[in-house]
């Protein structure tokens, strides 16, 4: 089966496997609270930072998994076991919590089945950095400029075990409290006054 990053572009008994996907579904009602606190929260700093702490959890939380999800797909394909779930640290873990429900068995060895499941990580990762793109947009004052200038840079990638970030997560706490700015979490932390 050829996978298509596009909805459109999959088989439908396989776009409706994907959409009832416990983490599709989960993700569906997780986009919704995070927009409406995104309405909620106006141009309030402290509201959009709060906002951008809890994206950053469930992004995180969904890139550790489609991570550990392409290592099972890897290793399904070479005729070994999946392994799930990964081996992590206790903080990851409980950082990183609640455990990634798949579709298919842990110890499944169906590439197929561990295909949709990257392919549903992956989908909601795409969703949870659209509502961070929106973050943007509101910080920009919706200024078309800006937001093409930024576009310019190479896809980020996963941030989950960059090193380097715990430094820059506190750095951006430490920019909120000394200074009463908004700092919009991107490759260099951008500060602003809401």
């Amino acid at each position: 089966m050829g996978w298509d990053i596009r909805l459109g572009g999959l088989d439908p008994a396989v776009t409706s496997q994907a959409m009832r996907h416990p983490e599709q579904v989960g993700n569906l009602a997780v986009v919704t609270r995070l927009l409406e606190r995104f309405d909620a929260a106006g141009h309030d700093g402290d509201e959009l930072h709060d906002l951008q702490a809890v994206l950053y959890r469930v992004s995180y939380r969904a890139q550790r998994a489609a991570d550990g999800i392409g290592r099972a797909l890897h290793r399904v394909e070479v005729g070994k076991g999946p392994d799930w779930p990964p081996a992590a640290g206790q903080e990851s873990i409980a950082f990183a919590a609640p455990h990634w429900r798949l579709r298919c068995a842990a110890d499944s060895r169906d590439v197929e089945e561990w295909r949709l499941e990257r392919w549903v990580a992956e989908r909601v990762i795409r969703q949870l950095r659209a509502v961070g793109d929106a973050l943007a947009w509101r910080v920009f004052s919706y200024d078309r400029r800006a937001i093409v200038a930024l576009s310019r840079n190479d896809p980020p990638g996963p941030f989950w075990k960059k090193a380097g970030l715990g430094y820059e997560l506190g750095a951006l706490n430490e920019i909120r409290e000394q200074r009463g700015s908004f700092v919009l979490l991107h490759e260099k932390p951008l500060s602003f006054r809401m």
